[in-house]
């Protein structure tokens, strides 16, 4: 009930002065029903599999998302600024060639050297499913095309339907396949695959008839190769920063396994999977709606792309302030009494990466400026800089044999790299810091007052 009624807060604000409340609202809706979901099944899952069996599909996760970033070389991103419907359309066609020919690629690497790699990352247990992944990665990435192209017309209903069937039907598999035939991974990874097969399928069963015409017709390479480069900023700078982006993400279950063994790796893996609840409520449908509104305004409406820009920040920090200081406050708490008590150290991880993950959830949600702007070098060098703090955070953490200081300074400096780029954002569009600085400091003061209080009682 607090989740829905700081949502209808959240869409009066932002429709009393711009048009996007109702595309907002369409995205998040789906978003919030996926939260109940999560919230009704999730307990259920983490009392069938054991945290080992979490680290597998963690590392499962890891390559896949890898695997789908790198898929079409940053030239999703490009989908929503055309407004040329015959360039959208060879646009398109160039994002599936590319789909094809780089998971062809993956597939060929990963026959041969795949057992070499699940022996370095110590995931044996993940067996012949590291063949597949190309396979999954290309459903995937395809299903995401398909997804931009109905946001891209307008339509901001069928995506948020389709997570929501989506996310059910996974869980319930996982959860029956745990239950009527083992705890094992392979249960999650049925889930999964299953799900994203829906998706893909559902999806393009809304697109048939267009679909059919775009690739059913001559395609001319020639187009495409002017369209690949007329949009080669793309792969030169957003590929490159998306790419550290998903290797920043994945980097810490990586890094886990091999500095503290499968059983970390789940419980990272977890509290990750729920961390990751606010940026799909807020972070991915502000981001989703800004971009595709920021990118019709463009350059030519500068005033108007900075208001917009403001009232989402302060709109993101209000809505997400107080649960995330809850979660670092009493995350262990939490976590044992909603999961069970297997997962009290999940919680305790949770909790130091809870401001890292507030800070960009604000980052994610407004970061299509970056690309607006066609500043996207900035994207590239963030994404440098957090992967290098990441290094760092894990190369302390394992010298001294400490999970706990490893997070901790992944938590700090994380926060810190985006709290940069949020500084460099404000200085382009040249709008003034010190709200934003005051409402940062106040978050803080509070989640220090709450571990103060802790350490007292």
């Amino acid at each position: 009930m607090n989740s829905n009624n700081f949502i209808k807060k959240f869409l009066k604000n932002f429709s009393e002065s711009y048009p996007i409340g109702n595309d907002f609202f369409s995205l998040a809706s789906g978003s919030v029903l996926v939260l109940v979901i999560q919230f009704i099944l999730t307990p259920f899952l983490s009392r069938i599999y054991e945290p080992e069996a979490y680290g597998v599909f963690s590392v499962y996760s890891a390559l896949l998302n890898t695997s789908i970033i790198i898929s079409t070389l940053g030239m999703k991103n490009a989908l929503m600024l055309p407004k040329n419907k015959f360039i959208f359309l060879n646009l398109l066609r160039l994002n599936f060639l590319l789909i094809l020919v780089v998971c062809s690629t993956v597939a060929v690497i990963l026959y041969l050297f795949g057992i070499q790699l699940t022996n370095f990352l110590q995931v044996q247990e993940l067996g012949m499913a590291v063949y597949f992944i190309p396979l999954i990665a290309a459903m995937a990435a395809s299903t995401e095309l398909l997804a931009s192209w109905h946001i891209k017309s307008g339509d901001f209903k069928t995506g948020p339907f389709t997570r929501v069937v989506t996310n059910l039907l996974s869980r319930s598999l996982s959860i029956a396949y745990g239950v009527g035939v083992s705890n094992l991974w392979w249960g999650l990874l049925s889930g999964d695959v299953i799900s994203r097969l829906f998706a893909l399928c559902f999806l393009s069963f809304k697109r048939f008839w267009r679909y059919i015409r775009i690739f059913g017709t001559a395609i001319h390479f020639k187009k495409i190769k002017t369209v690949f480069f007329s949009n080669l900023d793309f792969t030169i700078y957003n590929f490159p920063s998306n790419l550290l982006s998903s290797l920043t993400g994945q980097l810490p279950i990586y890094l886990t396994g091999l500095c503290f063994g499968p059983q970390y790796v789940g419980y990272l893996g977890f509290s990750i999977s729920l961390l990751y609840i606010p940026l799909n409520i807020i972070g991915n449908s502000v981001y989703t709606v800004f971009y595709q509104r920021a990118a019709q305004l463009g350059k030519g409406h500068l005033m108007q792309v900075k208001e917009l820009t403001q009232k989402i920040i302060s709109q993101v920090i209000n809505i997400s302030a107080i649960p995330f200081i809850l979660l670092i406050g009493y995350g262990d708490h939490l976590f044992g009494w909603f999961l069970g008590q297997n997962w009290v150290e999940a919680g305790q991880l949770a909790r130091y990466l809870g401001f890292y993950y507030l800070i960009y959830l604000i980052y994610l949600s407004v970061s299509p400026v970056f690309t607006v702007l066609t500043i996207q070098k900035y994207l590239l060098w963030v994404q440098v800089l957090s992967l290098i703090t990441g290094v760092v955070s894990f190369a302390i953490g394992c010298y001294y044999q400490d999970p706990h200081l490893t997070f901790i300074l992944y938590g700090v400096l994380g926060a810190c790299t985006y709290l940069i780029a949020m500084v460099i954002l404000y200085k382009k569009l040249n709008l003034s810091l010190k709200t934003f600085i005051l409402k940062i400091l106040i978050i803080l003061i509070s989640i220090t007052a709450i571990c103060f209080f802790r350490a007292i009682y």
